[in-house]
């Protein structure tokens, strides 16, 4: 072997370690992107915990009307809330705990949102507004 290049004889145990198995570029970038989405499902939800922890109790609060919601809540009425884009990434750890319905996307992305929502047991129905939308929010009412 002192007389084959490295590169061939990094060629040949390749070959010999997936023999039979063909892989073609475009099926080693897929494999690749799906072995990425599923590290960020498992990766994301903790670090995003840890640094909402950091922020919660690192900052000043105030609470307009959440009292009146929880109070609701705990008598057993159902409340509809509306939170938008922009507060969607503290909300889940803000509100964690009270079993809240919430929809998230039907994308990859929404596959990391599910396992936040999940970890901080809230009820992710997946829709959106391009996909499955009228079937999440079906399912939302039947929460009610």
């Amino acid at each position: 072997m002192t007389g084959v290049p490295a590169v061939a004889r990094i060629n040949q145990r390749f070959h010999l370690l997936f023999a039979g198995h063909v892989f073609t570029k475009e099926k080693m970038k897929n494999r690749l992107k799906n072995l990425a989405k599923r590290l960020m499902v498992l990766l994301i939800p903790p670090l995003y915990n840890t640094y909402m922890w950091l922020v919660f109790h690192t900052s000043r609060k105030t609470y307009n009307n959440l009292p009146i919601l929880w109070e609701k809540t705990g008598r057993g009425e159902n409340v509809l809330a509306a939170v938008w884009h922009q507060d969607g990434f503290i909300s889940p750890f803000c509100h964690r705990g009270h079993d809240i319905v919430t929809m998230v996307s039907q994308s990859s992305m929404g596959n990391i949102l599910v396992e936040i929502f999940r970890k901080c047991h809230f009820i992710p129905v997946r829709g959106g507004s391009s996909k499955g939308g009228k079937e999440a929010v079906s399912e939302i009412i039947g929460y009610m």
